[in-house]
């Protein structure tokens, strides 16, 4: 059965990802795309949760410079990623060891770029369609906060 939780719990979240970016200049634009991995942890007694993401991005990023080594903007993407929900204890038999789903995802955010080496964003990671039965799937967002170094 589906539960919809009732309240928010917070979590610990990370994202680790790598890729690549082609600047175009003359648009005021780049596009990147990245394979990143996210998990979170939510430490709530015996309801400790563990999500993990896998997921290959796309994404537009336009920024317009605001002063000297600063530039402003945004990003827009899309995604497909593989997750994993799971308890660290089980409280019943019926409780799955874990749920599993491939789904395609939303990303957008603002993005600012400081001397041309070092982008701080933040964002969103929403998943839009889940490739399983909606009783079966657990879906989370992710809100982050990322810094990327650019060489």
């Amino acid at each position: 059965m589906h539960e919809t939780p009732t309240e928010l719990k917070g979590a610990f979240d990370y994202i680790v990802r790598a890729g690549y970016e082609y600047s175009m200049p003359k648009f005021f634009s780049s596009v990147r795309g990245y394979l990143d991995y996210a998990m979170s942890i939510r430490p709530v007694g015996l309801e400790t949760a563990t999500t993990s993401q896998l997921a290959l991005n796309a994404d537009i990023v336009v920024l317009f410079s605001i002063i000297e080594h600063f530039k402003l903007g945004g990003f827009l993407g899309v995604g497909l990623g593989y997750n994993e929900h799971s308890k660290v204890a089980m409280t019943s038999s019926d409780d799955p060891p874990s749920l599993q789903s491939f789904h395609t995802l939303l990303n957008f955010g603002f993005s600012s770029l400081i001397m041309q080496n070092h982008r701080i964003e933040l964002g969103l990671k929403i998943p839009t369609y889940t490739l399983q039965y909606p009783s079966s799937v657990y879906t989370d967002w992710y809100s982050f906060v990322l810094y990327d170094y650019m060489f």
